[in-house]
């Protein structure tokens, strides 16, 4: 949304529309990109065998970017709809903090807007992520 000013001008404007801009977000900047999980049976996926009691690796950053489930999967889209994203896991392991993460994202959000017109990064200082292969995260975001 940083670089593009239309989709800022309509979250200014519309700020109803904020909880599918911080959906879409989660989705391309999953927190938890990386999540291990160990079977508890042998099971199959993609036609290999993974037996009982082994370590698996998921990645949900690439699931969230899967071109089965979302076309155009590397476009930001907050019409997108559905928007079945993983970010905050699924089922028994769905995070209990996901409502208020999506709280805080709004708050923020809104500040954000309100203060910086237009919200943009700073081209000479760059973002600079958390070097952390299990999760998403910003360690500077200057703004401009």
């Amino acid at each position: 949304m940083l670089c593009r000013s239309e989709q800022q001008d309509r979250a200014r404007a519309d700020r109803a529309s904020i909880p599918a801009v911080i959906e879409e977000s989660l989705r391309l900047f999953t927190p938890f990109a990386l999540l291990g999980r160990a079977t508890t049976r042998e099971a199959e996926l993609g036609g290999v065998t993974i037996p009982a009691d082994q370590m698996v690796m998921v990645w949900l950053g690439a699931a969230s970017r899967d071109p089965r489930q979302f076309p155009d999967p590397v476009a930001f889209d907050p019409g997108r709809a559905p928007n079945p994203q993983l970010a905050f896991g699924h089922g028994i392991h769905f995070c209990l903090g996901a409502p208020l993460a999506r709280l805080e994202g709004r708050v923020a959000l809104n500040i954000l807007l309100d203060r910086f017109n237009p919200l943009r990064t700073d081209p000479d200082d760059p973002v600079e992520f958390m070097p952390a292969p299990t999760m998403t995260g910003l360690r500077r975001l200057p703004l401009i």
